[in-house]
This record gives structure tokens, C-alpha cells and sequence, in this order.
């Protein structure tokens, strides 16, 4: 995926915002609680735009109506951009869900036992056989020693042919 564009608002400093409808994620419910809403995000760009009060009226005054058509073009150009990329992060987020669904059939559901181990030995991760196959519960298994599972004499004895 390309990098965000920003060359319209570097290059334009007399940018006049302009009022937007709601977004559909707020028309629909705030289902992400996290996500800044469209009003929040609105307010910190025209922060960012005009930092002092006044000075966008100053700007609209001196402003062209050639420069107006202008700069309306390039922030449609770009409103188009932005929506390309939007389609693109949704169409990764897709693929992201399913090569997650895959990992959890392989991984999760295999009838064998895997965990994934760190360099020092811990559990990191374990699927649900692992789990079952040492009767203790998945949260129970990460950050504990492989080696809390093996029978001590099964220790010594791999010790002395190793």
C-alpha cells in the first residue's frame, strides 16, 4: 500500500475547511469506542490548520476564485485518493481476518501438541492439545518451563546422553 499522501495539505496553507456530514460509523453506532469520532478528528485538523482565530477568514478574503477552483480540485483529487487507500486498509483487514482463521484451524485445532518455545525455554504460546495434553489450562502454560513437565528422572537420563 502506498504512503498517505500529504502534498495538498503541506503545499496549501490557505485551506478553508469546511463543514463534513457525520461519518457512517456514527450514523451506525460507535462500535469502535477506541477510534476517535469524526468530530474529534475534524477539530485537531483544523487546530492544526489555523492555530490562531481569525486567521482563515483573512485567508478566504484574499483568496481568488481561480485559486478557489484550484485548490477545490486538488482536495477532490485527494478526497479520491483517500478513499482508495481506505478500500485498500479494508481490503487487507479481510485478508488479515482469514490468514487469522487459518492460523487458528492449523495451529489451535491440530491433533498434536505445539507450543512455542523462547530462547530461555518458556512457553510462550501452546495450541489446545498442548493444553489438554499437560491437563493444565493454556493461561496456566505461557511463561512456564518446558522442563516443569517432564518427569525429573526423564531429565537426568537426557542429560547424561546429551
Amino acid at each position: 500500500m502506498p504512503p498517505l499522501n500529504m502534498r495538498y495539505a503541506m503545499r496549501h496553507e490557505d485551506f478553508i475547511p469546511t463543514s463534513y456530514p457525520a461519518s457512517r460509523g456514527q450514523e451506525e453506532g460507535s462500535r469502535l469506542s477506541s477510534v476517535q469520532t469524526s468530530q474529534e478528528l475534524r477539530l485537531q485538523a483544523e487546530e492544526i490548520f489555523h492555530p490562531k482565530k481569525g486567521q482563515a477568514a483573512k485567508k478566504l478574503k484574499a483568496m481568488t476564485i481561480e485559486k478557489a477552483r484550484l485548490l477545490l480540485r486538488e482536495m477532490q483529487a485527494h478526497q479520491i485518493e483517500l478513499k482508495k487507500q481506505n478500500e485498500e486498509l479494508r481490503l487487507a483487514q479481510v485478508e488479515l481476518e482469514s490468514a487469522r482463521a487459518r492460523y487458528f484451524d492449523l495451529y489451535d485445532l491440530a491433533p498434536v501438541g505445539y507450543c512455542t518455545m523462547s530462547r530461555k525455554g518458556l512457553i510462550l504460546e501452546s495450541n489446545l492439545t498442548a493444553a489438554e495434553l499437560l491437563a493444565v489450562s493454556r493461561d496456566d502454560l505461557v511463561k512456564q518451563p518446558l522442563t516443569r513437565f517432564i518427569f525429573i528422572e526423564d531429565l537426568k537420563s537426557n542429560r547424561r546422553t546429551a
